[in-house]
């Protein structure tokens, strides 16, 4: 029922709330350890393994490509287990929402759900993203979060990351010259 959910406005509502896994229906107690909420990141903690589940391999999204080929996993509309297919087709893309760090666009379906699944590379099968949102009626347009970012931050990612922000962009070196 509705009256299960509700908004997470602060660090001390997100202190106090309930979180869960599911993994082949059976739900794992989780807390949150740390968050970025800049880049729209969070790692979450559980009390015990959980059986029979896999730790993904975590790639280089630097090193990938426009029109490479990737899947998005996830649990769109409460369907356990999915995955969809498609290509890279932009990267360093200003998403909008969170417009402070470059994101993977990819064309593969990005549905309600999907949050926080992987990206995969077809190639190596490596983790190159974390499934950020997909745009209702846009097709093509669904973002990751580079897992480049996330190397980046995990080992600060215990409590809330805050930023300075100023409200000034600097042009990447290629677009200088």
């Amino acid at each position: 029922s509705s009256s299960s959910f509700r908004v997470v406005y602060s660090d001390s509502d997100i202190a106090r709330a309930y979180f869960w896994i599911i993994f082949k229906g059976k739900k794992y107690a989780a807390r949150v350890v740390g968050r970025d909420p800049t880049v729209d990141l969070a790692i979450l903690e559980i009390d015990q393994p959980i059986p029979n589940s896999k730790v993904g391999i975590l790639g280089n999204s630097r090193d990938i490509r426009v029109g490479e080929e990737v899947y998005v996993f996830g649990n769109p509309f409460g369907m356990e287990h999915t995955v969809t297919f498609g290509i890279i087709t932009a990267k360093e893309k200003m998403h909008g929402l969170l417009s402070y760090e470059d994101y993977i666009q990819t064309q593969a379906p990005i549905n309600p759900g999907n949050s926080g699944g992987p990206l995969v590379s077809k190639k190596d099968g490596k983790i190159i993203g974390i499934v950020n949102s997909g745009i209702r009626g846009g097709d093509g347009m669904g973002y990751a979060i580079p897992i480049n970012l996330f190397k980046d931050i995990e080992q600060n990612l215990t409590g809330t990351i805050r930023r300075a922000w100023i409200g000034i962009q600097f042009p990447k070196t290629d677009e200088l010259k």
